[in-house]
């Protein structure tokens, strides 16, 4: 526990940090080849249990068959659809171990990752909190650099969604708070 407290700790500081990026990498990758052995040593548990499950039903079903010989078309019958029902059992009980696609809600539409640090815009789309202010940092150097006419009263609408006043350049600085708030 204490290890995610630092690494909060070090995201809060500087969420573009190179170490910090190296410990998620580090993280996921244990995490990751934690579950791989976890779910290898189900999966063969798994199969064992299967494979004797469908042993003692077809012993049961040729015990069964001995005793009874009239009816043997209803009892090859009931031991397939116990066969196939066990199956299914089986395949449900294997579900948490398969590897699937991570779905789009829990990845970023810019950089397609997986969120670490997710954040919310006003239009109600997720995105990567350091991907945003990255974006923001990039828009608000292009606004400054921007040659602009003194009686231009025009307003630019940011991709927040706001528009600002940049008629007024005396304080640059309110410029820049705005959008990095």
């Amino acid at each position: 526990m204490s290890q995610f407290l630092a690494l909060d700790l070090g995201r809060g500081a500087n969420p573009k940090s190179y170490m910090v990026e190296e410990i998620w990498k580090e993280l996921a990758k244990a995490k990751y080849l934690e579950w791989d052995r976890e779910s290898s040593r189900r999966t063969w548990e798994l199969k064992k249990l299967k494979e004797a499950c469908e042993s003692a039903l077809k012993e049961k079903h040729e015990l069964d068959s001995s005793q009874m010989e009239g009816f043997i078309d209803d009892r090859s019958t009931s031991l397939l659809k116990q066969l196939v029902s066990l199956g299914g059992v089986f395949r449900k009980a294997a579900e948490d171990d398969t590897p699937t696609e991570v779905p789009d809600y829990l990845c970023c539409k810019i950089t397609l990752d997986i969120f670490r640090d997710p954040v919310i815009t006003p239009s109600g789309v997720t995105y990567e909190k350091a991907v945003i202010l990255d974006h923001l940092q990039k828009l608000v150097f292009v606004l400054f650099s921007m040659d602009l006419d003194a009686n231009d009263t025009s307003t630019v609408e940011c991709s927040t969604g706001t528009d600002l006043d940049l008629s007024n350049q005396q304080n640059d600085n309110s410029l820049g708070a705005h959008f990095l708030d």
